[in-house]
Order: structure tokens, then sequence, then C-alpha cells
């Protein structure tokens, strides 16, 4: 191999990796990163500096040289993330840059001396933990989370629940007992919200496997050259596939530390053995790539000899070693009764309220305490009827709602599998695989405890555990969609005779302290300032009513129509179809009929006289 080929490789140094969460990273190195136009000026001004002086004579000495170049290196990165090209063109201009001072040494052309780079200090420690990635997915969820309707967050459920303290500390208190004006007892609600307050996600924890992994994935960070440089530096990112296209035709599988990082993330690795054939696999690349004797090909032979020393302390330390405070060991999964239940498998858990209804839940965690029992943390999902609605609200068959309960449980309680689908999907098919006596719930919305609000939800990954996130199920597709349609509240019928709009918002009715309500309430509260999913009715393949507004679906236009009179039959307003834009300029004659009995309306629409 040329000198060429083996110094440009020595800084393997950057490539796209197509991940679900590139864009994410991209955002976060344009926040960060110089843009190109200032890389680019930076660049000139540094040339012009060196031109400047090396023609007025200002360097005394060669060192004076090699320091400016080195501490333009040094710059590059540190103000520079390790997957930004600029990033990686500075080691690579440091590595070549080092191998000709040590070219020139040799032929006597400069002392040994000045042969050496300054040490210009450690690099900033790099985000590189894979149990601090696992922490702050969760963080971003809640930044990046979808906007619902009403404008707050989509992941409204689980803020914090000192701020709903906070607010219930203003509304002021009742006493056990004490008569309301509509005549009903109520609650303490130091005791209510004592005993189900609401305990948001569970942080991450990794299991002393993925603990193992990390520890080794950290320890090839400690690793340095005698003149600081840290060695795994070049095998961070895999280099350019336009730049260094032979690479690609000498390596046939390609692996760098991001990949490793990204898998490990994704616990993609069974055991540590599995995680060292890709370590193994990544420096046999380079060693094989590069030339023998090179600074990539000497740092690869030195970090698999210490890979596989941290492989094998890790391997020998027992599983105790990672239990946390609390004397709780996370766990891959759980074995009992002869069912196996992982994170992310969806369940069936007994409700000491009502065993015919078990709470509808998602295992986030799983873990074994310290007397051998095994838990598991589960996401609650409400049941219509254990919610806090206006009684005009409507549910699918089989609907459930994300909430924010994550709740511990005794691996004991679970009853049996189940499954919930979001919207998008639940008409299409069934999980493949799933027994048909599972029930297969349908889920559209968030249920924020705190406001009594339903949120759309936008993004289903963002509700599921992060292990699970780019696991698609296969389904078992219907013939064709099936139609879904809603239904009045289960708990309709519960509405005071007296009920106003003027009402406080009614509270649930609490029973164990470790279930869902008993059962939820209705109010007939004011629609909220936004368009909710209560006002908001499907008129068969005609369109969608909106309060006193139906907007006609004509191939791709949607036309409204302001009710400012009766409306006509079905029949009649489907004859009206073919000539939407007539009917949207003649709206208020020769439609006769009545609202509430064309689209099974509970009450009139506004508008509708």
């Amino acid at each position: 191999m040329s000198d060429q080929r083996s110094t440009v490789d020595d800084a393997s140094g950057s490539i796209e990796v197509k991940e679900a969460d590139q864009d994410m990273e991209m955002k976060e190195s344009a926040s960060t990163a110089p843009t190109d136009a200032e890389n680019r000026a930076s660049e000139e001004g540094e040339k012009d500096v060196f031109q400047g002086k090396i023609q007025k004579k200002q360097y005394q000495a060669f060192s004076g040289f090699v320091a400016d170049v080195a501490q333009i290196c040094h710059n590059a990165q540190v103000y520079n993330r390790p997957s930004a090209p600029v990033f990686a063109a500075a080691v690579r201009l440091r590595d070549i840059f080092s191998e000709k001072l040590q070219q020139l040494a040799a032929k006597g052309d400069i002392s040994s001396d000045d042969a050496k780079l300054p040490d210009l200090g450690e690099l900033p420690p790099v985000e590189d933990s894979v149990s601090l990635q696992y922490q702050n997915d969760d963080e971003e969820d809640e930044e990046d989370a979808d906007k619902g309707d009403d404008g707050e967050d989509d992941e409204e459920d689980d803020y914090s629940s000192d701020d709903a303290d906070r607010q219930r500390s203003r509304k002021g208190r009742r006493v056990r007992g004490q008569q309301t004006p509509s005549g009903r007892k109520e609650r303490d609600d130091d005791v209510d919200d004592e005993m189900h307050k609401k305990r948001g996600r569970p942080p991450t924890v990794p299991t002393p496997m993925e603990a193992r992994i990390t520890s080794i994935l950290r320890g090839l960070r400690k690793f340095k050259d005698k003149e600081g440089n840290l060695l795994i530096l070049p095998f961070e990112k895999l280099p350019d596939k336009v730049a260094m296209a032979d690479y690609y035709q000498t390596i046939t599988n390609p692996i760098a530390l991001d990949n490793i990082k990204k898998k490990a993330k994704r616990k993609k690795y069974r055991n540590v053995d599995d995680l060292q054939k890709d370590i193994e696999l990544m420096f046999d690349n380079a060693r094989l790539y590069n030339e023998d004797g090179s600074a990539v090909y000497l740092a690869a032979t030195e970090l698999q000899r210490q890979s596989r020393s941290l492989a094998e302390q890790e391997k020998a330390r027992p599983d105790d070693d990672f239990r946390d405070e609390d004397g709780k060991l996370p766990l891959g999964e759980i074995q009992h009764d002869g069912r196996i239940w992982k994170v992310g498998d969806w369940i069936h858990i007994r409700n000491p309220n009502d065993l015919a209804k078990p709470i509808v839940a998602q295992i986030f965690r799983t873990w074994q305490d310290g007397a051998g029992q095994k838990w598991v943390n589960a996401c609650w999902y409400y049941r219509p009827e254990q919610t806090v609605h206006r009684y005009e609200k409507h549910f699918f068959e089989h609907e459930v709602v994300k909430t924010g309960q994550y709740r511990d449980h005794q691996v004991s309680e679970i009853v049996e599998r189940c499954f919930v689908m979001f919207v998008t999907r639940f008409n299409k098919g069934r999980p493949r695989g799933l027994p048909s006596a599972s029930e297969v719930y349908v889920c559209e919305s968030r249920y924020n405890e705190e406001k009594f609000r339903f949120n759309k939800i936008k993004t289903w990954a963002s509700c599921v555990p992060d292990e699970v996130r780019d696991r698609d199920y296969e389904m078992d597709l219907f013939d064709a969609p099936r139609r879904m349609r809603k239904i009045p509240s289960p708990i309709k019928h519960l509405l005071r005779e007296d009920a106003k709009e003027t009402d406080e918002l009614p509270r649930p009715t609490w029973g164990s302290p470790n279930a869902p309500p008993i059962v939820g309430a209705v109010h007939r509260r004011p629609l909220e300032p936004n368009v909710s999913e209560q006002e908001v009715r499907m008129f068969g393949d005609l369109g969608i009513l909106v309060r006193d507004r139906l907007f006609y679906k004509t191939g791709t236009r949607a036309l409204q129509v302001k009710f400012k009179a009766n409306l006509s039959d079905p029949t009649g307003i489907a004859s009206t179809r073919t000539d939407a834009a007539a009917v949207n300029a003649n709206t208020s004659g020769g439609i006769v009929g009545c609202c509430r009995k064309v689209f099974g309306l509970t009450h009139e629409p506004d508008g509708c006289r």
C-alpha cells in the first residue's frame, strides 16, 4: 500500500449513519458546530496566518511552526463534535503532520525534539456513555413531543407531580365529609393525592449485561498515545464513502464505534461476547486497510488487546455488583409460571377494584429486589369509564387512553397478555402471533389526570419504551380496513340532573391505592376553546361535522357548509355532495330537518336553529 492510502485512513473519520436518530444529531450539531461558511472562513484565515508568518520570517524556530499546526488541529477538535467533518479533517491533518515530522527527523533534517507535537491538554469529554444516552432519550422525548390540539405538550400527562401539587394548593382544600353545593361528599384531597399520586416514567437503569457493555465502551476511551491523544478517536466514525471509496472496496463489513454504541443503545447485544465480536471486527478492519506500523494500525493493535482485557474483567463481575442503592437488580426479562415477560410487553394486571376489568398496561422496567421477588414497572392505560370527561364525549369501541401513571407491580399480579394498537393501525389488522382470545385495544389520546384533558397522540413512538421504539410488529391484515365507530360514554348516565356548565370539574372515585379509579365522572362544563374530539363526528364518507359545520370531502377539496337553517335527512345531504359548491353558496334555504335526527347527536349544535 502507498503512504497516502495509509495516512488518509489514519483519521477514519466521517460518514452518514442512516439511523432513526440522525435528524436529532444533525439538529444538535447545527446548533453547536460552526457552519460550512464559518469553517471555510476559518480555514482561509489560518492559511493567511501561516503565509504571513513565513513571509515575514516571524518563526524564530521550527518548533514554533509545529506548535501553530498542532494548535489549529487541537482547536478544531475542541470546538467541533467528533461527527463533524472538520473534526475528522483535523485528526487526519495531525496524523499526516506527525508522520511527516518523523520522516524529516529520520532523515536528519530536523531534531527529534522538533518532531514532537506539543501537549495541548485533553479534549473535552465526548458524550459517548451509553447509559447517558439512555437517560437523555426520555428528556428529548419530553422536549420534542408533539403539541396537542390545545397547544400544550403532547407529553403533558407526564409533567411533574410537584407542579400539580402547587396547582391544587391554590384551589384550596375541602375537609373529609364536607357537603358540596350539590349535596355530594368529596374525599379529602390530601389523602387522595398521596394515595393515588401520579408516578412518572421511571429512569432507565441498565441491566447487569448492559452495564458491562457500557463499562467496556467507556474503558476504550481511557487509552492514549505518548502525546496524550485518545487512541480511539480514529475509530469514532467510518470514513466518507465518496472521499474514500477504496476503503469500502477493501473492507466488506465496515463498522465504527458509532455503530457499536447505537447497537448497544438499542439492546442489540445479548452479552459481552456479542459486543466483543463487533469490537474485534472494527480493529481487524483497521489493521487490514492500514499499513503495518502506521498510527492507526498500532492503535488498533493496542486497543484490541485492551478490549479483550476489559471484556474478561467485566465477565468476571457478579450480577450483585450492579444492584442500585435500593437493592434492585435490573433484569432483561422475567420468567414466571412458564411465561416470559420483557420490557415492551402489553399486559393485563389484576385490578383490585374490579377483577372483571384488569388494568391495561405496558411493561417499562423489570427487576428483582433484595429478597428475590421479581417486579415490573408498567404504564397504565385507562378505560373510558375510568376517566373524567364531558357527558357527550364519544369513544371508539375497545378504546383506552395513555396515562402518566407508571406503577410497580409484582410479577404475580400479571394476569395475561393483551395488546394496544395506535389508532392509525387498529382497523387494518391484528398483531401476528397474539392468541385469538387476547384483547386488542385502540389508543388515540393521552389523558391528563390533573386537568382531565384528552390530547391526541401524534407520535406513537414517544409513548412506548426506548427498547422497542425501532421494533415494528407484524400484522395479520384484514381483507379490508374495518370501519371504526365511536359510541357514547359508558358512564354518561352518571350525569347529575342538576348539572350546570358552571359546576366544578368532578373527581373520580378512587379505591385501592395501586389501581385506576373505581369509576370516573362526567360533567356538563363548556367545551374547550379549541375544537376537541367530542365536538367532531363522522358522517359516513361525506365529511366531518364540527359543531355546526359540515366539511364535505370532494376529491382533494374540502368545502365548508355553515348550517344557518335546519338540515335535511341523510338522503338529502347525500344528494348535495355532487354540487357542494352550490350548497355552500345557498345553505339557508330548501334544507329542512333536524341536526339531532340526522347526525344522531344528543344536543343541538350551535347555529342549528
